[in-house]
This record gives structure tokens, sequence and C-alpha cells, in this order.
């Protein structure tokens, strides 16, 4: 649930300031590279998850990130065979 709301938020954040350049490539690059962008959010919430001693919040998270990246992956390597 906490990665799906990084998620969102980081998603909320993106279209804001893409909508006030009136440019639209920054939403295209963070939808089209949100697994390899979440790490930005993400690893900071895991470290501190971490050092709180939270082991199921972070396995969680962990299993959340590797998932979304994966499946990022895919999508893009589907999209780049056509």
């Amino acid at each position: 649930m906490l990665t799906a709301a990084l998620h969102v938020l980081a998603l909320v954040i993106v279209a804001i300031i893409d909508a006030v350049s009136h440019d639209g490539f920054l939403f295209v690059i963070f939808g089209g590279f949100l697994g390899v962008t979440q790490l930005v959010y993400m690893v900071p919430a895991i470290a501190i998850a971490s050092t709180k001693r939270k082991s199921g919040i972070v396995k969680g998270m962990l299993i959340a990130t590797s998932g979304t990246f994966l499946v990022n992956a895919l999508c893009a390597g589907a999209m780049a065979l056509g």
C-alpha cells in the first residue's frame, strides 16, 4: 500500500510540474521509465523503514518495487519490439 501511495504521489508531482512547464516531456519520461524513476523515492523509503527495524514493510516495498520494475521493463521491451 505504501509503495502504491508513493507511486501516485510521484505521478501527481510530475503532472503538476509538467502542467506548469507546458512541455509534456517530463510526464512521458516518468511514465516510460517508472521502474527506474521509482528508485528516487523508494530507496530512501526502504532505508528509513530498515533503520526503524520494520522488516515486513521493507520486504513488501522490495517486492512491490521489483514487480513494478519488471513489469515496466517487460512493457518497454514489448514496445521496442513493436
